[in-house]
């Protein structure tokens, strides 16, 4: 199993950190795992590949036309963010998973931002069982904590919602609410959540994109936050009382306080 990557990248400023990200080891289910960096050209026999397994088994379970993803990874440029994508093969040397991210340019509200805050996970498509939507998100959310972003945001369709939450991520309010309605009526095929399918569009590139969609279906919003970064713990010096002292003195309060 291998798993590779495209990344040209476009901020300078971010490419420096994350191509030194891109360009280390991970360590995914017990294994250590290296990322390989394809060359620009492979683009084309990625493509390829993908619409021969497209044909053979639809890629995305007939959700989406694989036009969409195919003509993502052939553009250069994102102006939503810095695109990754990530591709692993089995052993076969057939391409057994898909995921595509950004890290956004803009916060939440829409503004620049000159920090890797936030990543936006577009697509996330396994062909075939066997774990690889587990792998690939293991990655992604190792590289969002190296690069100190604080959440993943994504779309999931119905049956994968189970998968990423067992990944760690939630539904927000509203997509909540909206998927427990429909849960009451409708439940997902064990089967297919293994799986995973899920189509997924950035609010800042939905008005740009046009969603190739074979069905019209259900998306819910899900956001993975990594855990707040703890601060280090200060001292205010205090006048007349040395640092050595007051620990001291609290000490023999602890102390006396447990022998009450």
């Amino acid at each position: 199993m291998n798993v590779y990557y495209f990344y040209e990248g476009q901020d300078s400023n971010r490419k420096s950190i994350l191509d030194s990200i891109l360009d280390e080891y991970y360590s995914v289910q017990g294994r250590e795992i290296q990322l390989t960096k394809s060359d620009v050209s492979e683009k084309k026999h990625v493509t390829e590949e993908l619409r021969q397994i497209d044909n053979i088994t639809p890629f995305c379970r007939g959700l989406i036309d694989i036009e969409t993803i195919t003509s993502m990874i052939e553009e250069s440029e994102d102006t939503c963010g810095e695109k990754i994508i990530l591709y692993i093969k089995d052993g076969s040397d057939r391409i057994s998973g898909i995921m595509i991210f950004t890290f956004d340019y803009y916060d939440e509200s829409g503004k620049w931002t000159n920090s890797n805050d936030f990543i936006y996970i577009h697509y996330l498509c396994t062909p075939f069982a066997g774990g690889f939507g587990k792998i690939l998100m293991q990655i992604c959310q190792e590289i969002g904590k190296r690069a100190r972003a604080k959440q993943i945001k994504l779309l999931s369709t119905p049956p994968a919602v189970s998968f990423y939450k067992h990944m760690g991520f939630h539904l927000i309010p509203d997509s909540e609410i909206e998927y427990n309605k429909k849960s009451v009526t409708t439940r997902p095929r064990s089967n297919f959540v293994s799986r995973v399918t899920s189509s997924v569009f950035s609010s800042f590139c939905m008005p740009r994109r046009v969603p190739k969609r074979k069905h019209d279906y259900e998306v819910y919003e899900m956001v993975y936050k990594y855990p707040k970064r703890s601060k280090k713990v200060s001292f205010k010096r205090r006048r007349g009382k040395s640092l050595d002292k007051r620990l001291r003195s609290l000490d023999k309060k602890r102390t006396r306080r447990a022998t009450i």
